[in-house]
């Protein structure tokens, strides 16, 4: 399942005499799909955040009570908000325009089980990671050599981090099942999660 919205036409829709019609100062050896591209991966990003916020407000709900996995997936929400940020960043420093898209809301809201919820997240984390595949593909065919680096250094080693640890997790999940495992699972979550949060001065 695709939880990642099809985001496959990015107009940069530059109207005529808009002011920023005008080249960038600061754009050189930037291809207008390379531009268009990042623009759409920026809304990949941002779709990333909005499925896994779905994913913790599931299971924050009281009927649901897996405070591990809501703080998990929110986690992950911020951080794939980051990378939206780090990107639009990114857009700017080349001289190109941010055009955001329209952002549906996530296929899916509920899941049956933890299990389920890792399943789910491997999948999107596969799906964004072929997204920025074909970006750095395409950057390298323009002979873009700043974008291909930036995207190495920031975004494939990552998601390759990322697709491991959703794996594993998944895996792990499946041995344990569900009740007395799935509980213990989310408490070990939880210690994971403070770990990675910051500490109050």
């Amino acid at each position: 399942m695709n939880i990642i919205p099809a985001l496959s036409a990015f107009a940069i829709g530059r109207p005529e005499g808009h002011p920023m019609m005008a080249p960038a100062q600061a754009r050189q050896n930037y291809d207008l799909s390379v531009e268009e591209a990042i623009n759409g991966q920026i809304m990949n990003e941002l779709a990333a955040s909005y499925a896994y916020l779905a994913m913790a407000n599931h299971f924050g709900r009281v009927e649901v009570a897996m405070p591990g996995a809501q703080r998990y997936f929110l986690q992950q929400s911020y951080e794939e908000r980051e990378h939206a940020q780090k990107l639009i960043d990114y857009q700017i420093k080349r001289g190109g325009r941010v055009v955001l898209s329209d952002l549906a809301k996530p296929q899916q809201d509920e899941w049956k089980n933890l299990q389920a919820a890792f399943k789910s997240a491997l999948e999107l984390e596969r799906g964004n990671n072929q997204a920025l595949l074909k970006l750095h593909s395409l950057a390298g065919q323009k002979n873009d050599p700043d974008c291909t680096n930036f995207l190495e250094e920031h975004y494939l080693r990552e998601q390759v981090i990322e697709i491991e640890e959703m794996a594993r997790r998944y895996n792990q999940l499946r041995r344990v099942g569900e009740g007395l495992g799935e509980h213990l699972f989310d408490q070990e979550l939880i210690r994971e999660t403070e770990k990675k949060e910051p500490k109050s001065e």
